[in-house]
């Protein structure tokens, strides 16, 4: 069972438990009980789509050292991946060791500056500045917590995002169902609903598909999450000194 969290390793730890869940519920003697119906095929699994962050800073004052800009961070997502789902009773389970397509960018704009005023020497300033980096294959699950299934990524290693000045704001939202980051340091960890009940992994055909989006809007520190076959904007962008917006499309299709 998938929870929210913001680690990585506990993250795909809790889909390998899954797998193994579903395993072990395969292997239930006739005798102890009616055995929940077993569905395992292979999967492509297809995550398209991306979320910005915007976070404004601001330390300007009147004569004396200050600046001000607004620090934008991207992650930007084509990921398609094959995997083995094993669907029974009440469990999902499926893991996806090589899954890549995923790009993390920051970018500083309206940048500002105040300063000493005379006759007083002006203080050197710093702009900041931020990095863009193709983030390294990773690990990608799918999994089930209540009654809908979650596709979760996890982050190994490569580049780190600028602490600071670029670092990315923790995003937390209204419902429980999603943990949301921008996957820009080694750790962090993406869970993204899948409004799809488990029950349909069990029935999918062979060449059917499921798929969802998923709209995210709002604060950082309440961000809010919608899913479904077709969901549309939940308005305009609020106006804070942080803002989240993205957009995920989820499809899932039975290869055989």
């Amino acid at each position: 069972m998938i929870r929210v969290r913001r680690s990585s390793t506990s993250t795909l730890a809790a889909v390998a438990a899954t797998a193994a869940a579903v395993a072990a519920t395969a292997l239930v003697p006739a005798s102890a009980g009616a055995v929940p119906k077993l569905a395992t095929y292979r999967a492509s699994v297809v995550v398209q789509g991306g979320m910005t962050t915007k976070l404004r800073h601001d330390t300007l004052a009147t004569c004396a050292p200050g600046q001000a800009w607004l620090s934008t961070n991207t992650v930007d997502m084509d990921v398609r991946a094959t995997v083995t789902v094993r669907a029974v009773g009440d469990v999902v389970g499926a893991r996806a060791r090589r899954a890549k397509g995923i790009e993390h960018a920051g970018v500083i704009s309206d940048y500002q500056e105040s300063n000493a005023c005379a006759p007083a020497a002006p203080v050197r300033l710093t702009r900041p500045s931020c990095r863009t980096f193709t983030l390294p294959t990773m690990p990608m699950g799918l999994g089930s917590q209540g009654r809908s299934a979650q596709v979760a990524f996890g982050r190994t290693g490569g580049p780190s995002q600028a602490r600071g000045a670029c670092d990315v704001p923790r995003i937390t939202t209204t419902a429980g169902s999603a943990d949301l980051s921008l996957l820009e340091h080694p750790g962090s960890g993406l869970v993204l609903p899948f409004d799809v009940s488990r029950s349909s992994f069990r029935t999918l055909g062979r060449g059917k598909k499921l798929i969802r989006r998923l709209r995210v809007t709002g604060e950082c520190g309440a961000a809010r999450v919608r899913t479904g076959s077709a969901v549309s904007s939940l308005g305009p962008l609020d106006h804070g000194d942080c803002t989240v917006d993205g957009t995920f499309n989820v499809e899932i299709t039975r290869l055989r």
